[in-house]
């Protein structure tokens, strides 16, 4: 199997043999931001994976899913102020799901997710 970079896992050929849907939320954030939402219709495990780099306080990172009501919540908020990736293990049935960055004094952060 090649090397995972979780930056770019979204866009990767190769996909199929994760058996899931890759989706990029954030390749190299540099600022506060709401990431485009992915769909989640039909998945219900899902891995986020979180890395970042040239840190040194760094951000607040939240993965978030989207109610019935149309309304956000938080399934993951995490300060993030180190180099280095981090992963986030979440099950559930949502409607779609989106990643958040806050707080952001420095460094870049990359936000992706494998839903299966």
């Amino acid at each position: 199997m090649p090397d995972f970079d979780p930056a770019t896992y979204g866009q990767i050929a190769g996909l199929s043999q994760f058996q899931g849907s890759g989706f990029t939320f954030f390749s190299a954030a540099a600022a506060n931001g709401i990431s485009p939402q992915f769909q989640a219709y039909g998945y219900e495990d899902f891995t986020y994976f979180i890395t970042a780099s040239g840190v040194t306080t760094g951000a607040t990172v939240k993965i978030q899913a989207q109610t019935p009501d149309q309304t956000w919540v938080d399934i993951d908020s995490r300060v993030v102020g180190g180099n280095g990736s981090q992963i986030v293990k979440d099950a559930g049935v949502y409607a779609a799901i989106r990643a958040t960055i806050s707080s952001r004094t420095d460094g870049t952060f990359a936000v992706t997710v494998i839903a299966r």
